[in-house]
């Protein structure tokens, strides 16, 4: 998305949507690290669950861009994450991600006309009710951006059950090891004080 004009108005405010597919996600403590911009993500979900565990519809992701008017290019860069995915015979899951839209958010005192249709299931009440807002034309570069992400596949999956519960068996002998050679030692060294 490329801004071309900014506004004759000196209040509006530049604001860029991202609608997210459950296989992809933006962290919210890493979006609160960026100076450029500020988020809100609809609905929060749990970061650490793979695709399989998350409610299927999609989250939406609002930028209030903060850039100054004279600007003459506004990059504004979203870290976003792939959720572990289902496993597939083929190893790999194809992701489509639909292109941002950028739109204006002008403060307006009388009723502002309806926001442009695309928007309309995303904006909050309180802005679209007391903003025009001016979508921003897309370009021949806002084309889907397509992500490939590696999957398990459903062969493999018992020998990484096995080899999970090996390593958490050798991990407790272990421990145990450790713990009672810690305790025979301490009580030796606590026996040789006594004597």
């Amino acid at each position: 998305m490329r801004v071309d004009d900014w506004p004759p108005v000196a209040h509006c405010s530049l604001h860029v949507l991202h609608v997210l597919p459950p296989d992809v996600y933006a962290d919210p403590y890493e979006l609160a690290l960026r100076p450029a911009y500020s988020a809100r993500l609809h609905p929060a979900s749990d970061l650490e669950l793979p695709v399989a565990a998350v409610d299927h519809a999609d989250s939406v992701l609002i930028l209030d861009v903060h850039a100054p008017r004279t600007a003459p290019d506004v990059l504004v860069d979203v870290p976003l994450h792939a959720r572990y995915g289902i496993p597939a015979p083929a190893s790999y899951h194809p992701i489509a991600l639909p292109p941002p839209l950028g739109f204006w958010a002008c403060p307006s005192s009388a009723h502002p006309p309806p926001p442009p249709p695309q928007l309309q299931p995303y904006l909050p009440l309180e802005t679209a009710s007391s903003h025009a807002i001016s979508l921003i034309p897309s370009s021949a570069a806002d084309e889907r951006a397509h992500i490939v992400i590696p999957v398990g596949t459903p062969d493999h999956l018992p020998l990484v059950d096995i080899g999970t519960v090996s390593v958490m068996l050798l991990m407790f002998v272990y421990l145990v090891y450790a713990s009672v050679s810690t305790a025979q030692r301490l009580h030796s060294d606590h026996r040789a004080k006594k004597d």
